[in-house]
């Protein structure tokens, strides 16, 4: 019997697409294709958001709307900074720890690296939660969900580092899959955050209670005037409807994105993680043969028995 291998005359297509993907280590084009597609993602979303790093004056001007209000308060000033200087680069070295070549070829760069990552990972879950009140209106909802992803993201870390040092490299694999999955919902968050926004202010009728004196700060004075409860009390708080469909004041953009966001970030989460789990159970081959790669590795260490194996 005959094993199926792949055909050893593939046609110019396939010729061209292995120059491009085998350099990288990768055996499979769905892979390669899968690697293309998030980790393009990934590393163009972080370089975009890398002029935020300037927090005095790019961020000052480019961030959402309302949300330098608070930012500008030395509090959130430093949970933000702390935020964006290390998620981004955390986002960009990531993808590095998920190129096989890199850990085929330059495996104490990967461990190194991975251990960097780590680090930035936690930092930007700490900062996170120090943002959390204020971000994008600091509703339930968005608290809630900047402190699920945290837990979710910690625990998936955690145990990426635990299986990683019992050689259980399967395991190892699917941690780390989980926890960049779980990250990479802050992306997708954008979309279902303005789809959202558009949608709420199409369909009319949805408010948000926002700060007076934060309406004066982002659209002027006069903005904040034009509700009664802030013309009563500049200190009091005032029901904006969400709307960026049609905005008649920059009042209601700033309701839009604050409505949207929290119900944005539970969607985006829910869709990465059924994707993740689709994928590990799609790739069941991968997993074994890193499942007998860990066996090997912990029979050489004394870290099991050989019946282990079966």
């Amino acid at each position: 019997m005959t094993s199926q291998t792949s055909p050893t005359n593939p046609n110019a297509t396939v010729r061209f697409l292995r120059k491009a993907y085998n350099p990288l280590g990768f055996s499979k084009g769905y892979n390669a294709l899968l690697w293309f597609i998030l980790a393009g993602a990934m590393t163009g979303f972080c370089l975009a958001r890398a002029p935020y790093w300037a927090i005095n004056t790019f961020f000052r001007e480019n961030s959402g709307p309302g949300e330098w209000y608070y930012y500008s308060q030395k509090f959130y000033k430093v949970g933000i900074t702390v935020h964006l200087a290390s998620v981004i680069p955390a986002g960009l070295l990531a993808v590095l720890q998920f190129t096989p070549i890199v850990r085929r070829k330059w495996t104490l760069f990967h461990r190194m690296n991975g251990y960097t990552v780590a680090l930035l990972v936690l930092l930007g879950n700490i900062s996170a939660l120090m943002i959390a009140r204020h971000a994008f209106g600091g509703t339930l909802a968005t608290q809630a969900f900047v402190g699920f992803l945290a837990i979710i993201t910690t625990i998936s870390l955690a145990l990426a580092i635990f299986n990683i040092k019992r050689l259980q490299i399967e395991q190892h694999r699917a941690c780390m899959l989980r926890l960049w999955a779980y990250l990479g919902s802050i992306i997708t968050i954008r979309i279902i955050m303005v789809l959202t926004a558009i949608i709420v202010g199409r369909i009319g009728g949805y408010f948000i209670a926002i700060k007076c004196s934060q309406l004066a700060f982002a659209a002027g004075a006069d903005a904040a005037a034009e509700f009664t409860a802030c013309a009563a009390d500049p200190g009091a708080w005032a029901a904006v409807e969400a709307n960026l469909y049609d905005p008649k004041g920059f009042a209601e953009v700033i309701a839009a994105f604050q409505i949207s966001f929290g119900m944005a970030g539970w969607v985006a989460l829910a869709i990465h993680a059924v994707a993740v789990e689709v994928y590990l159970g799609l790739t069941p081959a991968e997993g074994e043969r890193l499942r007998k790669l860990s066996y090997e590795r912990r029979l050489e260490r004394g870290l099991c028995a050989e019946k282990e194996e079966s």
